[in-house]
């Protein structure tokens, strides 16, 4: 198995509008970290399969097929041989044409959004000159007192960290899986950031060498908002350190033989027609809760709950008509399940339970994001349900169907 890595900073330039937190007003005001595209080769001895992750919130599918046609011209790896992810910061660039948080007719977002083209494309070019011979290893370990269920202590939260590392001499490559909201920055700021896991992400590369290559996990309910004590740098520092603290322990590495990367197309499609009066009816009760709320993250989610459905019913957009395409990949012991959405914890940890042989690895947020995908214990209770497309029940149907698929596929 041959491997290559590499990273291209992708930090814009000037002051832009930052994406992810609906009550923003202005122009970002400076730099708090930089911002990166990571790129992974793999080449099996049959063919490259490319592994992208972005410090951005989410790509557009538009965007999306222009960067993988792009490398698939300069560089012949199959378009269905690639996967886009994106680390989830809130403290990003908004690139336009993805909705709520977007402005299309801002002329900053259309430059950025060519040169994301370019500097991807840059980035795996360098991955494919520093192709060398590498083993595989994987470990993991469990994160404490520093995120969970963001919507309680008591609910089901994924806090384990797994690692996929390729190996020459020294540590080419690092695939770094973990399920928390990049959210630790807050409404307030104005920086430009890659949130938790930029920050995490430099301290795993002093720590590990080579490249790190950070992917989200189901964390459409995981964050830290249980835990924060700001919502600043400072607390972005505070948190950082407590984590790598955790990260540091010893972790028990395992190598896998290497295999064939054999890969699997999946798709799950949603089409029906939303009940207007009843979205009327949830816009009435937010509008009244917001009366009376005081606490700064209630009213993050309430705001931003009743910009979405004010926009809905402005426009009258009550059809939902969703696909979501994804990947199952195997190499070895390992495999990945790629979800274009934001899975709720308790589905992340459904997968990985079961196929209790496997080294499993949930990647959220790959190619572009339905939106929320909740629980029935949850739905009709939290901000997650209201942002989701799914009906109640959807989820659980979605993924059962996930998981009997793999079984019939996997090898």
């Amino acid at each position: 198995m041959k491997v290559g890595a590499s990273r291209q900073e992708i930090t814009p330039t000037g002051h832009v509008y930052l994406s992810g937190q609906q009550s923003r007003t202005h122009r970002s005001t400076g730099v708090l970290d930089k911002l990166y595209v990571s790129t992974l080769v793999i080449n099996d001895g049959e063919k490259h399969t490319l592994f992208v992750s972005y410090d951005l919130i989410m790509l557009d599918e538009a965007l999306g097929e222009q960067v993988k046609g792009q490398i698939n011209e300069e560089f012949g790896i199959n378009i269905e041989d690639i996967v886009l992810g994106f680390t989830h910061t809130h403290s990003g660039p908004d690139i336009g044409f993805m909705g709520l948080f977007s402005r299309e007719d801002d002329e900053t977002s259309r430059g950025y959004r060519k040169e994301l083209v370019a500097d991807t494309a840059r980035s795996v070019g360098s991955s494919l000159e520093a192709m060398v011979d590498c083993t595989m290893w994987t470990g993991s370990t469990t994160i404490e007192g520093c995120y969970g269920n963001r919507n309680g202590k008591d609910q089901i939260a994924d806090k384990e960290v797994k690692f996929i590392q390729f190996k020459q001499k020294d540590v080419v490559a690092t695939i770094v899986n973990m399920a928390c909201h990049p959210t630790v920055l807050g409404p307030s700021n104005y920086k430009i950031s890659g949130d938790l896991f930029g920050v995490l992400r430099t301290d795993l590369q002093a720590e590990f060498g080579g490249i790190v290559l950070m992917t989200q996990g189901a964390s459409g309910d995981m964050g830290n908002r249980q835990y924060r004590q700001g919502e600043d740098g400072a607390e972005l520092q505070r948190i950082r350190t407590q984590i790598m603290d955790q990260l540091r322990n010893p972790i028990q590495w395992t190598e896998t033989a290497g295999a064939l990367l054999k890969s699997e197309d999946y798709s799950y499609h949603l089409s029906y027609t939303r009940d207007g009066s009843a979205l009327s009816s949830k816009l009435a009760e937010i509008k009244e809760e917001l009366r009376t709320e005081t606490g700064l993250d209630e009213l993050k989610l309430l705001n931003t709950s009743k910009a979405l459905l004010e926009s809905q019913l402005e426009l009258k957009d009550f059809d939902v008509d969703v696909t979501l395409n994804g990947k199952f990949m195997q190499l070895g012991d390992i495999l990945i399940v790629t979800v274009p959405a934001e899975l709720a914890a308790k589905f992340g940890l459904m997968i990985k339970r079961a196929f209790p042989k496997h080294f499993v690895i949930v990647w959220g947020y790959t190619e572009y994001s339905v939106g929320y995908l909740v629980d029935k214990e949850h739905y009709g209770q939290s901000f997650e349900s209201i942002y989701s497309p799914f009906r109640y029940g959807d989820t659980e149907e979605y993924v059962t169907m996930m998981i009997d698929k793999i079984k019939k596929w996997i090898h």
